[in-house]
């Protein structure tokens, strides 16, 4: 992969990741009932569902969930259907609690899949991300890279990366997945998600458009701001000529040295930015040919 610093190369290495398939679904939903569902719908939702063996679970809860007493029942369902959803939105005591938007990127080989996951890795942003820290998890004996997650276990907004699983649509094993979790009622309604209805009229080309941000670092600027927050001064430039003619760029110079030392434009974001407007060091990497089609609903939708 190119350097950060070259920005011509950083969006052709984002050009050239080209899956043979892209993949947008609902990988996991939960959904509480104040009236509990027979053993019969039970077993027809779980027919609506995911593959194989993967198709969810019912807990009847005695311990009634603290934010609403009234509440019996949850279900939690893998990869839901297009009739899953309808059957429970027509219902007037579901409550959403939980939705994972997922995208999988499905490759020829192991090189392409790993390419995506080391662009992924280097370039994308998440917004309002605070000091949730970037955190891998790396199962055992596994040589493939380790799952990336961009906060805790139970952050409101969490974006996750493996690829040592198969597509869960087609079973291909150079898979790239990403998912978006979304927990808390009120973070839901912030994405437009106020009841299951709302999950077969969300957009997910638009959804991930507006979180499958990648960013390249503008080095010489990162420098340039780095430095004058250090020194308090408003320099626009720092460059010295020898006298045998040699230049030597500072500014250049100490981004390409943050940028290799924090590895990750979201770490960089994370560091500085409380200190200056590290935003406008960002370049932004065209991923359009990434997304899902313009209008896409799901893949069971």
């Amino acid at each position: 992969m190119p350097q950060v610093s070259d920005l011509r190369g950083i969006s052709s290495s984002a050009l050239s990741i080209r899956p043979n398939a892209i993949f947008a679904y609902y990988d996991a939903i939960t959904v509480w009932l104040k009236y509990p569902l027979s053993r019969a719908e039970i077993e027809q939702l779980k027919d609506q569902c995911g593959f194989g063996n993967e198709r969810g679970f019912v807990h009847d809860c005695y311990l009634r969930p603290k934010f609403n007493l009234s509440l019996r029942q949850r279900l939690q369902l893998k990869q839901p259907r297009a009739d899953a959803l309808r059957s429970l939105s027509a219902r007037s005591d579901a409550y959403l609690n939980y939705a994972e938007a997922a995208l999988d990127w499905v490759f020829e080989g192991d090189n392409e899949r790993e390419e995506a996951y080391r662009l992924l890795d280097r370039y994308h942003l998440k917004n309002h991300h605070r000091d949730q820290g970037v955190r891998y998890e790396r199962r055992d004996h596994q040589l493939t890279p380790p799952t990336r997650y961009t906060g805790p276990r139970m952050a409101p907004n969490n974006f996750g990366l493996y690829v040592d699983k198969p597509c869960r649509v087609t079973g291909e094993i150079y898979c790239a997945h990403l998912e978006w979790r979304m927990r808390r009622p009120r973070n839901l309604r912030s994405t437009g998600l106020t009841g299951v209805g709302k999950l077969l009229e969300l957009d997910l080309h638009g959804f991930w458009q507006e979180r499958l941000l990648l960013r390249g670092l503008d080095l010489r600027k990162l420098g340039r701001m780095h430095l004058n927050s250090c020194r308090r001064l408003r320099r626009r430039s720092w460059v010295t000529v020898s006298r045998t003619g040699f230049r030597y760029d500072y500014d250049l110079a100490t981004g390409a040295l943050l940028a290799n030392v924090f590895e990750s434009t979201q770490k960089v974001a994370d560091h500085f930015g409380r200190k200056f407007r590290v935003r406008e060091c960002f370049v932004p990497i065209d991923v359009q040919h990434l997304l899902p089609p313009p209008g896409a609903k799901g893949l069971y939708l």
